[in-house]
């Protein structure tokens, strides 16, 4: 893994395998690490609120997420740059949880698309020996992830919300060795939200998927596409 720090904010570079090396040298640590999949919607909101710079350069894994972030460090540092959206990182987590037979925790908001029953269904599908529950983020959250003897956590709380929470509790967390904030991506697990088909993914374009089928998010599409663009990249 190479760390580079672009426009104040630290960034990790490596491929699958080097994070899938260093996840499994998180879960033999002694406390929680947090990894966060940084996207340029969350940097332009941390360009304005230096509490959520912190936020970024005090995680332990930084990856990026957005495809426009991806390019923006391709081409200021002139080096191959992956990107790795949580989405797949779920994935290739609970593959490796799987395979290592460690308890995952999924932390969900009151009223998310994705209720415990069906992310327990779809993970029932995918991984039929993961151990697996899931919470909600009420005032019990952190008891109850700790009673459950959770190794590894997965927020579903929205950037920015759920990297402040990981900072805030991970001290909290007695058997959590690794907590990572991914947004929506088990909605697209349970199928209550279609990810972007794979060839717009390669080409960029998942943004304008995003709105075409969720034309009422145009603010934060603008923000994490012109908006980064304008406020990072090109910013003197």
């Amino acid at each position: 893994m190479q760390r580079i720090n672009y426009k104040g904010f630290n960034i990790d570079l490596g491929e699958k395998p080097e994070i899938a090396k260093n996840i499994e040298n998180f879960l033999l640590g002694e406390r929680c690490r947090q990894i966060l999949t940084l996207n340029p919607e969350f940097m332009v909101l941390a360009s304005k609120k230096p509490e959520l710079l912190e936020v970024n350069n005090q995680a332990d894994l930084i990856l990026i997420d957005g495809v426009g972030l991806a390019w923006a460090v391709k081409w200021a540092f002139k080096t191959s740059v992956f990107r790795h959206p949580g989405a797949d990182l779920v994935l290739d987590i609970c593959a490796l949880a799987e395979s290592r037979n460690l308890k995952i925790g999924v932390l969900i908001p009151k009223g998310g698309l994705s209720s415990p029953e069906r992310i327990s269904s779809a993970m029932q599908k995918l991984f039929p020996r993961l151990d697996h529950q899931v919470f909600s983020n009420d005032a019990d959250a952190i008891r109850n992830i700790n009673a459950g003897k959770i190794q590894i956590l997965f927020l579903t709380l929205g950037q920015p919300n759920q990297e402040v929470w990981i900072q805030k509790n991970r001290t909290q967390l007695k058997t959590c060795k690794v907590a990572v904030g991914v947004g929506g991506a088990f909605d697209f697990l349970t199928g209550a939200r279609q990810r972007a088909p794979r060839f717009l993914r390669r080409i960029g374009l998942e943004w304008l998927w995003r709105l075409i089928t969720q034309p009422w998010r145009f603010g934060r599409i603008w923000r994490a596409t012109f908006g980064f663009w304008n406020a990072l990249v090109f910013k003197l």
